[in-house]
């Protein structure tokens, strides 16, 4: 298996994969997974400082599937700034999206990441991804042993030179 099929499986199972994005390695979930968002949540709780989720996308073409509909100076504010490290918020989430999803208990933070390998694991997949950011190494390394004796299937992610490089941890 490739590395990016690895990739895509492991979200597409229900699995749970870790990134580095452009500040900071991320937990990342398939969004659309009920299980799989639940699992996100439950790390968050390990954490020292817990974490809004944000909703990486891979083109501008992925938001209007998430949202009921979007306010003009969104569309803009989107525009204008993505891609970038930032994330917008839109106020009108998709009814359809678990409200575990939504910022702030309102609205959807989405973003657009700059790092290719990044950009081209979403467009592998095909769709966002639901992250949470993990700021203590040491809570990566807490959360990593929490995975390991649990039933969630997972993936660490590394980069490297040569492109993506997972290293199952």
């Amino acid at each position: 298996m490739s590395n990016l099929s690895e990739i895509v499986s492991t979200v597409i199972s229900g699995g749970i994969i870790i990134i580095p994005t452009e500040f900071a390695y991320c937990y990342a979930v398939d969004p659309l997974n009920k299980s799989a968002v639940k699992k996100l949540i439950e790390l968050n709780k390990f954490q020292d400082i817990k974490q809004e989720i944000n909703i990486l996308v891979g083109d501008l073409n992925d938001v209007p599937n998430l949202l009921e509909s979007i306010e003009p100076s969104e569309e803009q504010n989107a525009i204008k700034t993505w891609p970038s490290e930032k994330a917008i918020l839109f106020s009108h989430p998709s009814k359809w999206l678990s409200k575990d999803l939504y910022y702030q208990e309102k609205n959807l933070a989405l973003r657009l990441p700059t790092e290719p390998f990044v950009l081209e694991i979403l467009h592998a997949i095909g769709q966002p991804l639901a992250t949470i950011a993990i700021y203590d190494k040491n809570n990566l390394v807490r959360n990593s042993l929490s995975l390991k004796n649990s039933e969630y299937p997972y993936l660490k992610v590394q980069q490297s030179l040569s492109g993506v490089l997972p290293e199952v941890i």
